[in-house]
């Protein structure tokens, strides 16, 4: 693969826990750094701008601090959104998944007006959001709920949604608060380890190449 000039393509990872674990000191592991192992050249951070506990709609403020202000530094921008149940469903964990969707697509809205305003491209990859061996059975009924409108994208909110929960990091599939998950990659029951973050980076990197190839740097 050639190497395109900088100042192409940059790369946000929005979202908070799950883009630094495992190893969260250094990250070295994290999905961020095994996907983007495989396009060097192009400029990318993880950016921990969810507090555990908040929706997206309390995140989008804060995307105007930490990420809007950078969206001008790139002809494109990627954001993906990978977070975890406690960003999601607010701060009281209450959100229904048709709040918690709403919630994420007016985030990205609100990143591609920015990315406008900046004279620049915005691309979102939307990702499924997997469970942990905690989740309740209520928030796991909402967060499949939640996933199948992802999945839907009935208005095209996003450029390419990544089906994690499809993979053998998903779950659980109904029900259980203490089942489905499997333990093989998870470091602690809610945080993948090496081994789910190899297999998040490899469920995503598809999505990246198609809006990569549009872009014209692949």
């Amino acid at each position: 693969m050639s190497i395109r000039p900088p100042g192409l393509v940059r790369v946000f990872f929005t979202g908070q826990s799950r883009n630094f674990y495992p190893l969260a000191s250094n990250s070295v592991d994290a999905y961020p750094t095994r996907l983007m192992s495989n396009y060097p050249g192009i400029d990318w951070r993880a950016d921990d701008i969810a507090f555990s506990g908040y929706s997206w709609t309390n995140l989008t403020p804060l995307a105007a601090r930490d990420l809007h202000r950078r969206l001008g530094h790139a002809a494109n921008n990627v954001i993906v959104c990978c977070g975890g149940e406690a960003d999601i469903f607010g701060i009281a964990g209450n959100d229904t998944g048709a709040v918690a969707f709403a919630d994420i697509t007016a985030y990205v809205d609100a990143a591609r007006t920015a990315a406008t305003g900046h004279g620049t491209n915005l691309y979102a990859i939307g990702t499924t959001l997997c469970g942990s061996n905690t989740i309740s059975a209520t928030r796991n009924g909402r967060r499949i709920d939640y996933n199948d409108l992802m999945v839907a994208d009935a208005a095209g909110d996003f450029d390419e949604v990544a089906d994690l929960d499809g993979t053998a990091i998903g779950g659980p599939a109904s029900g259980s608060e203490v089942s489905g998950i499997d333990d093989t990659y998870y470091a602690d029951g809610v945080h993948w380890n090496a081994l789910g973050a190899q297999l998040a980076a490899d469920t995503i990197e598809p999505h990246m190449d198609a809006i990569l190839t549009t872009i014209g740097y692949l």
